[in-house]
């Protein structure tokens, strides 16, 4: 999954409030040292990973800036844009679809919001919506 590889290798994260409309920008440290994985590190990482993932599908939902303001947003800019134009799609093997999806997945179980901005969010959850009331009336009806 490359979006996984982008945030766990080189992307940079704006505590919760910044945006790029504010003009307060995190630019990316030069000094990045590695971190070494314990036993205990890879669930709290697994953590880290989906909260920035979920940050940054936030902010480029919102993002007025054609190519992304920042390497995070400019990521998943990028992946929504292919999975708009893809032919090989999720199911067949694409992984830059995987990634997109698997964010957008995260962000559409937790959502609530009738007017949610994230891409395919508000169709994602009728369309489940609609397939559980179908599953529903089918219990009913047999």
């Amino acid at each position: 999954m490359m979006i996984l590889y982008h945030y766990n290798h080189n992307l940079v994260v704006q505590p919760k409030g910044d945006t790029c409309h504010t003009g307060n920008l995190i630019h990316p440290p030069t000094d990045v040292t590695p971190v070494t994985r314990t036993e205990e590190q890879p669930q709290d990482q697994n953590q880290e990973t989906v909260t920035r993932a979920l940050d940054a599908l936030n902010h480029a939902s919102l993002c007025k800036s054609v190519e992304g303001c920042n390497p995070d947003c400019r990521t998943i800019k990028i992946l929504l844009q292919h999975v708009s134009i893809c032919t090989t799609r999720k199911h067949n093997g694409c992984q830059n679809c995987q990634g997109a999806w698997w964010v957008l997945e995260k962000h559409i179980n937790t959502c609530t919001k009738l007017d949610c901005t994230i891409p395919y969010c508000k169709y994602i959850r009728e369309e489940r919506a609609n397939t559980c009331q179908r599953s529903e009336f089918n219990k009913v009806t047999s």
